[in-house]
């Protein structure tokens, strides 16, 4: 973030809402922009409750000192280890391994936990897969959709009056999927 002012604070924290959900509770230090009138009317319009810690108590939001150290910590061993690397890079490079690597506890990484699926990273390369045989089979097909290209066909026209359209078979993407070239020229896909 550029600035730290309550309203671009708002534009950051929307941003993250809207990818993620809301959370109930948001803890905090006692920065400015994280107690100000502007931000606490927003927590207020969308239920969120401001749990802000005493001041000079780092001590009181532990998790996130804790985090911010290691990643301090971290991100100067890369650093360190590559001279060339901007501080930017090297927070990158920590968050990528760190949402990749499985937690001691839940044996699963937070990227995984976070998205139920698991990482895809340099480092999932080298760690063996158990789940493979529990991985969804294709489903039988239902039609036999065998067309060709070159083989004139019907299409749904979504967009005019009529319902449906002659049309030219230009290549096969998949087992329902076609690309279909209409008279007009136009290039389209065809879901069966």
């Amino acid at each position: 973030m550029k600035s730290t002012d309550s309203a671009a604070t708002i534009k950051a924290l929307q941003t993250i809402f809207n990818n993620f959900g809301y959370c109930k509770t948001i803890v905090s230090d006692n920065g400015p922009q994280l107690v100000s009138n502007e931000i606490k009317e927003y927590y207020a319009s969308k239920q969120i409750h401001l749990m802000p810690s005493p001041p000079y108590h780092p001590q009181s939001n532990g998790l996130a000192e804790r985090m911010v150290g290691t990643a301090k910590k971290s991100a100067t061993k890369i650093l360190a280890a590559n001279p060339k690397m901007t501080p930017e890079a090297a927070i990158q490079q920590f968050l990528d391994d760190y949402r990749a690597t499985p937690h001691k506890t839940t044996k699963r990484s937070p990227n995984e936990l976070m998205f139920c699926t698991p990482p895809t990273h340099l480092l999932s390369t080298f760690v063996p897969r158990k789940d493979t045989e529990n991985e969804p089979k294709p489903r039988p097909t239902k039609s036999k959709l065998n067309f060709a290209p070159g083989d004139l066909v019907w299409k749904r026209a979504f967009r005019k009056k009529v319902k449906w359209e002659a049309g030219t078979v230009v290549q096969r993407e998949s087992n329902y999927i076609y690309v279909i070239q209409d008279d007009w020229g136009s290039n389209s896909h065809k879901l069966k």
